[in-house]
């Protein structure tokens, strides 16, 4: 796809292919082409231009479906636009960058693409598929992690060790890693065999003290003793934390300096004050 709106195909059965011959596709769609991303693996595009969204057989160029989109191709983003298929949401995503709504349709079983009634991230900048969820780039918004409507994560500057709430760009690397493009601010890695973008710390704000202890995970949650703070129990899912000290509970130290899980239960070395157990279900504690 070129900058003035048309598609060329390599000539992979002509005797002088060897030469880089490239043929223009003349394809039934209102031109020119914006953006074109890949449908599974049979030869098929959807294609975006600032009337359609359609999908299109590149063999026999043959239109298989296309829906109206001029009513929301008018975000004032020098003609930018997103356009990527999850194959993880069954859905194709157009988004505009800066200002702009994020709109998803799907290839019913009739053929016909239909637009979902799905709330997503807006100010879309690239969307990419990644570790059992679906990431968007937003610009100014920072990364987000979007299981579902009602399930996501944003990483931000302010909750993270993301360098940039500008994203501008996703890429996965043969080794499953993730690249996030900032703009401005850098290059990111989100790799699950290195490390994870989310930092529990005093400098953002998720720790109002020190980790001095073990830290021990149950389920979603995240127990750390602190130095002077008793300890902190963080929910990874919803990135929020909290802290169980002598001001707030029957904690008769704040320097939690051991920590040990067992199923249910933490014990707690307190300095100079013996030995507790913190029950996770019952929030309860004793001595």
């Amino acid at each position: 796809l070129n900058t003035y709106g048309e598609v060329w195909q390599w000539q992979t059965d002509r005797p002088d292919a060897d030469r880089g011959l490239f043929s223009l596709l003349d394809l039934s769609v209102s031109s020119p082409i914006i953006k074109m991303c890949p449908y599974g693996n049979s030869g098929q595009m959807f294609v975006l231009t600032k009337e359609t969204l359609a999908l299109v057989n590149l063999s026999d160029k043959e239109v298989l479906a296309q829906i109206p989109v001029d009513n929301i191709m008018n975000a004032d983003n020098s003609g930018h636009y997103t356009l990527y298929y999850s194959s993880r949401m069954d859905a194709v995503i157009i988004g505009a960058g800066i200002g702009s709504s994020t709109y998803a349709y799907r290839l019913s079983d009739g053929g016909e693409l239909d637009v979902l009634d799905v709330e997503l991230p807006g100010d879309v900048k690239d969307v990419i598929d990644y570790d059992g969820a679906t990431y968007f780039a937003t610009d100014g918004g920072g990364l987000v992690r979007w299981e579902s409507e009602t399930s996501s994560i944003v990483f931000t500057p302010s909750n993270s060790t993301l360098s940039g709430f500008a994203v501008h760009s996703l890429f996965i690397d043969s080794d499953n890693n993730l690249w996030i493009g900032t703009y401005r601010n850098g290059l990111n890695l989100l790799s699950p065999y290195l490390d994870k973008v989310a930092t529990y710390s005093m400098k953002n704000g998720m720790l109002r003290h020190n980790v001095v202890s073990a830290v021990y995970v149950h389920d979603n949650k995240i127990f750390a003793g602190l130095d002077g703070g008793g300890f902190a129990i963080i929910d990874a899912k919803t990135n929020t934390s909290r802290s169980i000290n002598s001001s707030n509970s029957g904690l008769p130290g704040d320097n939690v300096v051991g920590m040990a899980g067992v199923g249910k239960n933490i014990w707690l070395g307190i300095y100079r004050h013996g030995l507790y157990r913190y029950d996770i279900e019952s929030d309860d504690l004793h001595y």
